[in-house]
């Protein structure tokens, strides 16, 4: 059984608006879309979720007891993906790196500007120095 975020975020927003049609201009997809979208989740589910009306839909005892849940979900995850966002903001300070002149020339620069994208509030600085200076300039 496989089920889609965006499936869960349509029945909540068909569920708090109770129309088909407003809640499809809500998603941004037509009508008939949000419609298979449904019918495909209570398909997989093997259960009714809305009683339908030309006019409106409500939610049906099983489609009350997963609306909460649903919502919980969709909050989980969107706090989740804004603390992994987050979490960049919180990588600050600098690095040293102590190494001989031919890695600068030829290896830093590709492994720091991949640090760079991944850590762009650290900061990196490199110390050019003999092999035996390179130990000692870090520490």
């Amino acid at each position: 059984m496989k089920h889609e975020l965006s499936s869960m975020k349509a029945f909540v927003i068909l569920a708090e608006s109770s129309s088909f049609n407003n809640a499809a201009k809500l998603l941004n997809i037509t009508q008939p879309a949000l419609t298979r979208r449904i019918k495909k989740m209570e398909e997989d589910l093997h259960i009714q979720l809305f009683e339908r009306t030309t006019r409106k839909v409500t939610l049906t005892k099983a489609g009350k007891r997963l609306l909460p849940e649903a919502r919980e979900l969709i909050k989980k995850f969107d706090e989740t993906l804004f603390n992994i966002r987050d979490m960049n903001a919180y990588h600050r300070g600098m690095v040293t790196l102590a190494c001989i002149p031919t890695a600068v020339f030829y290896f830093l620069p590709l492994a720091i500007g991949k640090f760079n994208e991944l850590y762009p509030n650290i900061k990196v600085r490199i110390l050019e120095q003999g092999t035996n200076n390179c130990m000692e300039s870090v520490l």
